[in-house]
């Protein structure tokens, strides 16, 4: 998880370095922190919950495909899935919350002078 949380956090480094003048034009317009944060949240989100259920369900089946084979048969709920979703799905959010807000809270007019 520390893992994938750094890579995590690199490739959020990358992006909002590439959009830090976007996201200065917007904060001068008008735009919250919050919403700034949700702006780059939610491309990441999305992704990040997709491949974590696509992983649940073929995991989910792997596992019954192999307990199939042995002769007692232990029934399992689908409650840790859920678990690790809402997990990963919150590590991922604090990851990117907290590189997003670090660049949110520069000043508009530093970042834009340049052009």
């Amino acid at each position: 998880m520390i893992v994938s949380c750094l890579g995590l956090l690199g490739i959020t480094s990358l992006i909002v370095t590439r959009r830090q003048k976007e996201i200065a034009i917007r904060r001068v317009v008008g735009l919250s922190s919050a919403g700034a944060v949700g702006l780059i949240c939610q491309e990441f989100v999305s992704v990040i919950v997709a491949s974590a259920v696509l992983a649940c369900f073929g995991s989910y089946y792997a596992m019954n495909r192999f307990l199939e084979s042995f002769a007692y048969q232990v029934e399992h709920a689908l409650w840790p899935f859920a678990i690790a979703l809402i997990t990963v799905t919150a590590l991922a959010i604090a990851t990117i919350s907290a590189r997003v807000i670090k660049i949110v809270q520069a000043n508009p007019v530093q970042v834009l002078s340049y052009e």
